[in-house]
């Protein structure tokens, strides 16, 4: 049954009913930020305190263990107010100072929400957990939580080793359809870690988050509204040129613009090319973080009018149309002295199909295939 008087457990509610007993007598991590939470909202160190467990340590992510500070911000290590328990944070990433701050540990718990894409730097962590648990043997445990775009779907191509970014686990799609506790499945089989994963009960692979009864609590600033995982993975594909996704606004990965953009012609474009699951409306916004941070933008804003939309389609669309209109005005973001498209892509390919002229949706389409027959056939599911 699914639906508004359905819930599904978490990994987390179902550690916290049936397996503490793993923590008896160990000086125990805990790897969490503000989403580490249970349904009625109670914060997981809250919970493990309550039952007379509490972690040595907390290792928090990108946006800090609150969740405010915002992206690519260095965050520092700190001490947690209400608990006083030292927060080691783990960005910007150093996997060396993880590996000596778990030294001393007897186990290690994994509790954060994931949004569905490769490149959500969340997920990188898990590997950090596994590697320190082969390094020390120490066992690693993964409470599990939601796909938020769902478990079907897999699309983007397979990421290469030493092209996608350093947050960004090779061998994964762009979508990739897992949950955490999957993920560190498919990496531990070449790593080789103690893994354990305390899987929900109740989630089907084809929920999406809305499905699953749970509150939403935003994963970063921009992740402010339950239906954003399914925006993110595709247009922040163009978050590789010079374009502003509505970073700091109201609607970020819901809108897209550039001071120079012409927004009723890119929507006449894609009119043209009859796009009918979305509505596209031109708007002016002001971001307050990242590309053209307190610049007035010309924009397009998109709002979903059927389920079937696919935001990785619309975004190659859109490259498409910015190609044939605006060339002149398009730039590709450099990070590090390598092309911020390979690096969230996870190829090359997305760059060489726009600057030779190639059909940038046809690239998706097919890059896609071998990462469906990956979620299909090859990856480790746990739910059915």
């Amino acid at each position: 049954m699914k639906g508004d008087f359905f819930m599904i457990q978490t990994g987390l509610e179902r550690f916290l009913k049936e397996h503490l007993i793993m923590l008896k007598g160990k000086n125990f991590g805990l790897m969490a930020n503000h989403t580490s939470v249970t349904s009625s909202l109670k914060h997981s160190v809250d919970a493990l305190q309550e039952r007379g467990f509490t972690p040595a340590r907390i290792f928090s992510p990108e946006h800090g263990f609150r969740g405010k500070v915002k992206a690519e911000r260095e965050v520092g290590s700190s001490v947690d107010e209400g608990t006083g328990i030292p927060i080691e944070s783990l960005f910007p990433f150093d996997e060396s100072r993880f590996f000596e701050a778990t030294a001393e540990l007897g186990l290690l718990l994994f509790d954060m929400q994931d949004i569905g894409a490769r490149f959500y730097t969340y997920i990188d962590l898990i590997a950090y957990g596994l590697r320190a648990s082969k390094e020390h043997g120490i066992p690693f445990i993964i409470l599990d939580r939601p796909n938020p775009v769902g478990g079907i779907i897999a699309e983007g191509p397979l990421s290469r080793q030493g092209v996608a970014a350093s947050f960004s686990p090779s061998g994964l799609p762009v979508r990739h359809g897992l949950t955490v506790g999957e993920i560190a499945m498919e990496l531990n089989q070449t790593i080789g870690g103690r893994l354990e994963v305390i899987t929900m009960k109740g989630w089907e692979r084809d929920m999406h988050y809305k499905e699953t009864g749970l509150p939403w609590v935003p994963p970063s600033p921009n992740a402010n509204v339950m239906e954003m995982p399914r925006f993110y993975y595709g247009l922040a594909l163009l978050d590789s040129i010079n374009l502003s996704l509505g970073a700091g606004t109201d609607k970020p990965f819901r809108q897209l613009g550039a001071p120079w953009l012409d927004a009723g012609k890119v929507i006449r474009r894609l009119a043209d090319r009859k796009i009918e699951d979305v509505a596209l409306e031109a708007v002016t916004f002001t971001p307050t973080q990242g590309d053209y941070e307190n610049e007035r933008c010309e924009g397009v804003r998109i709002r979903p009018v059927s389920e079937s939309w696919n935001a990785m389609i619309l975004a190659g669309q859109i490259f498409e149309v910015l190609r044939s209109e605006q060339p002149s005005f398009v730039s590709w973001k450099n990070k590090d002295d390598r092309y911020w498209s390979d690096f969230i892509y996870g190829t090359d390919g997305l760059r060489l199909s726009y600057n030779q002229g190639n059909s940038v949706t046809a690239l998706f389409c097919h890059d896609s295939l071998q990462s469906q027959a990956f979620l299909d056939f090859q990856a480790k599911k746990l739910y059915t």
